[in-house]
């Protein structure tokens, strides 16, 4: 099977992976069952195209914000979040790398405005 029909199958994949706008486990569990019919030494390139799909996807759905400390932001905070970005959900991680301020990842965006992003910034100012 050639790459570009591999890739084309791994994007029919993942546009049949969604309900609405975001990923669906169950669509994306019957995908993969579906594949167990391709009696291929291709199938290896087909799963490795499809899941590079699926995490810039889950990328996009997911809102990562990074703090030195656990946040408890406000549920109105949140949802405000989640609609500003259009994603699905937001995790919170402690990173004790970050002395003050918050690291925020969205897909391929990134807001840091941590200590160490700050003093990079004036390192770079001279």
């Amino acid at each position: 099977m050639i790459k570009k029909d591999q890739i084309k199958i791994a994007k029919l994949l993942f546009k049949n992976s969604f309900s609405g706008e975001f990923l669906n486990e169950k669509k994306i569990l019957g995908n993969l069952a579906s594949l167990k019919t391709f009696k291929t030494l291709d199938l290896l390139h087909i799963l490795k195209s499809y899941k590079k799909l699926i995490e810039k996807q889950i990328a996009k759905e997911d809102i990562l914000i990074e703090s030195p400390i656990k946040l408890n932001l406000p549920k109105k905070t949140i949802d405000s979040l989640i609609k500003k970005f259009g994603a699905k959900r937001i995790q919170f991680r402690e990173n004790p790398h970050l002395v003050l301020g918050a690291k925020i990842l969205h897909g391929d965006w990134v807001y840091d405005s941590s200590l160490d992003a700050k003093l990079e910034q004036l390192k770079g100012v001279k």
